[in-house]
């Protein structure tokens, strides 16, 4: 089993890598004013954060925080690009881990090829969006909390909870968990 969760891993990134280094791409609309209003504050300087923009998507704020940290420690857009990498393949193995737990080896390893060599997540990862960590974060959260006990729920709740941070979908996740426990 670790050579196949290893082997997903490796493809994703390298996938992932390969584009956001080869592509060429730049922020715009949305993402460009939140990766500005990031460099902004990694200067020190925090009035973006009382535009408009994230008085009506105040939700954006954290993630803006999340670049700015990327950003003040040396980063910039391909250093997210690259991270947006690691968290796509991140994801793609925990994927491959949970499909694990409930339908197998052979499975698991198809859904997280699958999700590996996805077009749509190979070609949206340089782009500047909280998807990437928010998903791996979810991904990570439900595989800690699908193995038990209290001190693994407690991580995954924390990795929910990070993750809502980054994208307000958790209650989606819950709720897609509660429906699925509900089939069974």
């Amino acid at each position: 089993a670790r050579p196949l969760g290893i082997a997903v891993f490796a493809v994703a990134l390298f996938l992932r890598l390969a584009f956001v280094l080869f592509a060429e791409s730049a922020p715009i609309s949305d993402f460009e004013l939140l990766y500005n209003a990031a460099q902004s504050l990694a200067s020190g300087d925090v009035s973006a954060f009382g535009s408009e923009y994230f008085q009506l998507w105040g939700y954006q704020i954290p993630f803006a925080l999340y670049e700015s940290l990327v950003i003040a420690l040396g980063g910039g857009v391909k250093a997210l690009g690259i991270l947006n990498a690691l968290w796509g393949a991140v994801s793609a193995f925990m994927i491959f881990s949970i499909a694990r737990r409930f339908a197998g080896q052979g499975a698991a390893f198809a859904a997280g090829i699958l999700y590996a060599v996805y077009p749509g997540a190979i070609l949206l990862t340089p782009v500047l969006t909280n998807q990437h960590l928010s998903l791996c974060l979810f991904l990570t959260g439900l595989y800690l909390i699908g193995r038990g006990g209290l001190k693994m729920c407690l991580l995954g709740g924390m990795a929910l909870a990070l993750g809502n941070l980054m994208r307000p979908e958790a209650l989606l996740v819950i709720l897609g968990v509660l429906a699925a426990s509900f089939l069974e």
